[in-house]
This record gives structure tokens, C-alpha cells and sequence, in this order.
């Protein structure tokens, strides 16, 4: 693992991010090791080397000590699901299809059409992370992520840091 100080990866903090477009999580919900994991490769254009990352690794449990995320409400804004429409890759036309002059013609695209599939997007006030490790650190690195989740390319799960606490 890394060479930090080990008296700044022991800082227990809470870290809570501001989502401003709903997220659509993948199928495993992410934690704040993963992320910090991507933005260090992000940062470092390289995706084959194990980087250090600002946390405290516990041997024994074999793992940081990171949380997964948790949705963040307040008594005026709760979580709310939106359904996010988003269209699917485009296929190639066959070749054995283009070939055949006597297929009816279709207006709608046929099999081969861009198709809009939907999501399931949840939007809340903000995200919450609780870790172990130097969070002025994870924060500087986490600049790097700019969106999480499922269609990050599209906008979609849009966060920017809000704040660290002491936990």
C-alpha cells in the first residue's frame, strides 16, 4: 500500500458529496475506496498499477476501511426515484440485410434501431461516505470523479464534495 504518514490515514471522518443529477447505481453499490481507486488511475492515466490511496488498509480485515454509499435526506428533501431514460448503443446494420433490395421498407428502424431504455435514477440531497484515512487527501482526489454510477457519461449522478467531518 501507500508510504502517507501512518498518523493521517487514521483520521476517522465522514465525507458527503452533493448529487445534483439522479444517480443510477450498478448492480454493486459503490464504495469510497472503489472511487478513490478510479481517480487515482484517472489521475495517474494509468489503469495497470496498483495505486496508494489516502486510507487506512486494515490487514487483518484484508480491506479499507471505506463505507459504501449511503443516501443522504433531510426533513425537507427525502430520496426520490426518477425513471432516466437513456438510449441504447446503436448496432451495425448486417450486411445480409443491406443486401436484400426486396425488404420492406421500415419507418421505425427495425431491429436495428437506437432504442431508449430506462432506469431506474434516484436523487437525493446528498451522499455520505464514512472512511478511516486523511480526508483532505481523498478530497483532492476525488476532484478527479466528477460523476459516479451508471451513465456518468451522460450526465447522470453528477456529485461535487459538500463537506468532511471528524466522525
Amino acid at each position: 500500500m501507500g508510504t502517507v504518514p501512518e498518523l493521517a490515514l487514521r483520521q476517522p471522518f465522514k465525507l458527503m458529496l452533493q448529487l445534483h443529477t439522479p444517480l443510477i447505481l450498478p448492480n454493486v453499490v459503490p464504495r469510497l475506496d472503489t472511487l478513490l481507486h478510479e481517480a487515482a488511475c484517472r489521475r495517474a492515466l494509468d489503469w495497470a498499477t496498483e495505486h496508494p490511496l489516502p486510507l487506512f488498509y486494515d490487514a487483518e480485515q484484508g480491506a479499507y476501511r471505506a463505507s459504501q454509499l449511503i443516501f443522504g435526506v433531510t426533513p425537507n428533501a427525502g430520496l426520490e426515484a426518477h425513471s432516466v431514460g437513456m438510449v441504447t448503443h446503436l448496432q451495425s446494420l448486417p450486411l445480409l440485410a443491406a443486401r436484400n433490395v426486396r425488404a420492406p421498407l421500415r419507418i421505425d428502424g427495425g431491429d436495428w434501431a437506437p432504442k431508449l431504455t430506462n432506469h431506474p435514477g434516484r436523487l437525493c440531497p446528498y451522499l455520505i461516505f464514512y472512511a478511516e484515512g486523511d480526508p483532505n487527501a481523498c478530497v483532492d482526489l476525488l476532484s478527479e470523479i466528477p460523476y459516479i454510477g451508471i451513465g456518468y457519461t451522460r450526465g447522470q449522478g453528477a456529485v461535487s464534495v459538500m463537506s468532511t467531518q471528524p466522525h
